[in-house]
């Protein structure tokens, strides 16, 4: 292996270990984001569940039902909804991290042959 090849190889790896750590913090940040965005969903659910009619019969009555309606419910739900757009920035950065070290990887593999 050349001195240039090593050279190149320390740099990859370090590249490597850079990435791997924004990885984690990516990873981080979505499960915070995913339980924030549970407990909301949950709220609404037991919200839904617990609704009563004048007769005080069950508003949804159906598991479909209640599912329709928490959908709905979400869907104007201004916090559920930034953390869901937090969540889809954070999943294609995720992606972008772990395409780049899909080919920092192959890479530091090419010069290991070499």
């Amino acid at each position: 292996m050349t001195e240039k090849a090593k050279e190149e190889l320390l740099k990859l790896e370090e590249q490597m270990i850079n990435l791997e750590k924004k990885k984690h913090e990516v990873c981080g940040r979505l499960d915070e984001i995913q339980g924030e965005m549970w407990l909301i969903r949950a709220r609404l659910l037991l919200e839904v569940a617990w609704e009563r009619d004048e007769r005080g019969k069950p508003v949804y009555p159906s598991h479909d039902l209640r599912e329709e309606a928490v959908t709905a419910r979400l869907a104007e739900h201004d916090r559920y909804q930034a953390l869901r757009r937090k969540e889809m920035a954070l999943s294609q950065e995720q992606d972008d991290l772990l395409n780049e070290l899909g080919r920092l990887s192959e890479r530091k593999e090419q010069l290991i042959a070499e």
